[in-house]
C-alpha cells in the first residue's frame, strides 16, 4: 500500500485508491491518526 499524506488517501500497488472503510476498524483508526484530514494545497 502507498499512503499519500497530501491527499489523505491509500493506494494499492496498481495506483488505485483503496477506500478506508475496507480496512479493519483498528487499521482505520491508525490511518485516521496518521493521515489526519486531507490537506488542501494552496496556490
Amino acid at each position: 500500500f502507498e499512503l499519500n499524506f497530501l491527499e489523505g488517501k491509500v493506494f494499492n500497488k496498481f495506483g488505485e485508491e483503496v477506500p478506508q472503510n475496507q480496512f479493519a476498524p483498528e487499521s482505520q483508526a491508525f490511518l485516521k491518526e496518521m493521515l489526519g484530514e486531507p490537506k488542501v494545497q494552496e496556490e
